[in-house]
């Protein structure tokens, strides 16, 4: 192979991983999640955007009935999952802190795309929402 074809080759390789790291580093994410459970609202949200590796991040999550009022004692799982790894998972435990307010620590265990995918016993059904998110160092 001519030097010239392994610059333009070394070139177009190092133009593509430009164009990834960009594309990657552009991702958004929305900074809340609503979601329809039944005839519940729910909301959630990270306090902080992005969140940061190795630390507390506090997870939110807002429940509402179709009247407005506040749903209680609500039972709720949510597990911190890297989509397309398999790096582990992480539980997040949830407290009410105030009628239909629920708060937890989410601790993302290394940079990149995370979803914090919650499971709600609601209404005699069981539903799920995703609330994807950044974090980094």
């Amino acid at each position: 192979m001519s030097v010239k074809k392994r610059y333009a080759l070394y070139a177009s390789a190092l133009l593509l991983a430009a164009i990834g790291y960009a594309w990657k580093s552009a991702a958004v994410f929305e900074p809340v999640t609503r979601a329809e459970l039944g005839t519940v609202q729910a909301q959630i949200e990270l306090a902080a955007s992005p969140a940061a590796v190795l630390k507390r991040n506090e997870l939110q999550i807002a429940l509402q009935a179709a009247d407005g009022a506040p749903v209680r004692d609500a039972r709720i799982a949510v597990e911190l999952v890297m989509p397309d790894m398999l790096c582990g998972t992480y539980q997040v435990k949830l407290e009410q802190t105030e009628p239909g307010l629920y708060t937890g620590e989410a601790v993302p265990l290394m940079p990149g795309t995370w979803q914090a995918e919650a499971s709600f016993e609601l209404d005699g059904g069981t539903f799920t929402a995703v609330h994807r998110f950044e974090a980094v160092r």
